[in-house]
């Protein structure tokens, strides 16, 4: 059998293509009949690797003075900041009539979808509630939070960790 068809690094760092997905219905998007999407590396690929420490680095030097009410906005920049270094392209998408090429546009395109959160409900449809506790260690209930849709964002982080999407075909042999 021809083992490279398990270089999954190899084939992270090349890429493939994520056809992007309507963020609440799940329906493929489209333009004239062609598939719009990115072109990933992905979390396997070196020059991925090289990215994220760098942005571990940013991270762990950087002030831990977020504002509580600003949490939404937050988590929306840090999945924008966690898809981009495995983003190599975007086919089949234009900004008005400018196709996307560079980094600020793919952000732009990125900070289209924003999180949406709803109440956790359980199999009665009663809101979920977790146990937490306040800053002089009291435990009080609060109602938990799903996210009700996948950004375009969270769709190429979860793409890129997909490692079985970057293997080659390993029949035969």
């Amino acid at each position: 059998m021809d083992m490279s068809v398990f270089n999954g690094r190899k084939r992270a760092e090349d890429g493939i293509f994520l056809q992007l997905r309507h963020p609440f219905t799940d329906e493929p998007i489209e333009e004239k009949g062609e598939p719009v999407g990115f072109v990933v590396r992905g979390s396997a690929a070196p020059s991925v690797q090289a990215r994220l420490k760098e942005m571990q680095k940013k991270v762990e030097s950087a002030d831990d003075d977020e504002d509580r009410d600003a949490l939404m906005e937050a988590m929306h920049s840090a999945q924008i900041e966690g898809a981009m270094p495995f983003i190599i392209s975007a086919r089949n998408m234009e900004l008005g009539d400018k196709p996307v090429e560079t980094e600020e546009q793919i952000r732009e395109i990125l900070n289209m979808t924003f999180p949406q959160m709803d109440f956790a409900k359980d199999a009665d449809g009663n809101v979920r509630q977790v146990v937490v506790k306040d800053d002089e260690g009291n435990e009080t209930r609060a109602p938990q939070f799903d996210i009700t849709n996948k950004t375009f964002a969270q769709q190429v982080i979860d793409a890129a960790q997909d490692g079985a999407r970057f293997l080659g075909e390993t029949s035969g042999g």
